[in-house]
């Protein structure tokens, strides 16, 4: 079945689920999608993490999302059917907004985290890029203390 065919945008919204299981097998989450006829278009590899805290006992989990359409009953569905599966610790629903399909993500410079944006200037300011060189400085600061 090609992914694009199965997607019906007149109806269907983009969501992305993302969950922690037990065990390093995603086919549980998988099989739930496909019982409730969810179109899956993106999906991770499992990645093993230590929990911040205890969810269930367990101390270590595997984190893993997917993208997929469906309508809205059938998140709901999901959701019920997730909540009650004992392999899957968490689960988190996000609704995505307009052209969801690109899983690409634009990153702007107000959401990068201070060492990023400061490391930014420092290889502007080594290439040349932005900044005044000494000279321009020190012209500057004397029309600044003679005005």
């Amino acid at each position: 079945m090609d992914d694009k065919e199965s997607l019906n945008l007149a109806e269907d919204r983009f969501y992305e689920l993302g969950f922690l299981v037990r065990e390093e097998n995603s086919e549980l989450v998988k099989n739930i999608l496909q019982k409730n006829k969810a179109a899956v278009y993106e999906e991770s590899a499992l990645m093993k993490v230590a929990l911040a805290y205890p969810i269930k006992k367990e101390k270590m989990a595997f984190f893993g999302y997917c993208r997929f359409t469906g309508l809205p009953e059938t998140a709901v569905a999901i959701k019920e059917a997730l909540k009650f599966e004992p392999a899957v610790l968490r689960a988190i629903f996000i609704k995505l907004s307009g052209n969801a399909s690109k899983s690409t993500r634009l990153v702007s410079a107000e959401n990068k985290r201070p060492a990023a944006r400061r490391r930014e200037a420092e290889i502007k300011k080594e290439s040349g890029e932005g900044g005044l060189s000494n000279e321009d400085l020190e012209k500057k600061i004397e029309e600044i203390l003679n005005a």
